[in-house]
């Protein structure tokens, strides 16, 4: 294992101590994979490697690295893992759609929900008959 490995598995038995029984490694990546109770969703996973941790749910994933994080700080890859995944296990980040008719145009994510004039440009990019599907670690939200 690596640095990022331990410190990610340390963290999560402190921070999130209920899923200790969703990690799991092998001899190269670790897992965490928390499955929400929002079917639209699925589960959330964090695949830690190396230099980076990947987190994954339904149309997005995002990659946490030294880029993302400036090292010698009070945080590092897996806290800000960690950090993130807290905000999408307790509802505080937002996936959403955006379609028309039945063609999907635009995954997204975020911790804020979209807002009236968000939703407004989607309409004058991808046209009239534009809607957004909207989800929280929860359910959809309207």
């Amino acid at each position: 294992m690596n640095n990022i490995s331990d410190e990610f598995k340390e963290l999560v038995s402190r921070s999130l101590s209920d899923y200790n029984n969703c990690l799991s490694d092998n001899d190269d990546e670790t897992f965490l994979t928390i499955d929400s109770p929002c079917q639209e969703l699925g589960s959330l996973k964090a695949r830690v490697l190396e230099k980076e941790i990947i987190i994954s749910i339904k149309n997005f994933h995002t990659h946490i690295d030294s880029r993302l994080v400036k090292i010698g700080e009070s945080d590092s890859i897996a806290s800000h893992a960690i950090s993130m995944i807290k905000k999408i296990i307790g509802g505080d980040f937002y996936f959403n759609e955006t379609y028309t008719g039945d063609k999907l145009n635009s995954p997204g994510a975020g911790p804020q929900r979209l807002t009236k004039g968000d939703k407004k440009l989607l309409v004058q990019m991808f046209g009239e008959g534009t809607y957004t599907k909207e989800w929280s670690w929860f359910g959809a939200v309207e």
